[in-house]
């Protein structure tokens, strides 16, 4: 009785363990050790990322451009001191009154 293979369909010799065509194996327990092997052990290959896309180099640019205008700062608002100017005048009201109140 000869040996047919289950992967290409070559008929093979009693004698032979793998297919004298594409060399698999023939015995169907040693597959079956062959594929619980493969499956147990992880990838056989390195897994890796692709590199990533080339990009274009960017072209070097002109020093002197005619159209530069460099930004404005933005400038911070001035205050008023028109607040402290009122305390001020009050303070000195204050203290004329007192003043006066103590002299008479």
């Amino acid at each position: 009785m000869s040996k047919r293979c289950p992967d290409c369909g070559f008929v093979n010799e009693d004698s032979r363990i793998y297919c004298s065509s594409c060399g698999e194996l023939l015995d169907a327990e040693l597959r079956l050790i062959k594929d619980l092997d493969a499956q147990t052990s992880g990838p056989k290959k390195p897994t890796y990322k692709a590199p990533p896309p080339r990009r274009e180099p960017i072209p070097p640019r002109d020093f002197y451009d005619e159209n530069y205008s460099p930004k404005k700062l933005a400038q911070k608002k001035k205050k008023s001191s028109a607040p402290w100017v009122f305390l001020g005048l009050a303070i000195a009201a204050v203290i004329v009154w007192l003043v006066i109140s103590y002299a008479v």
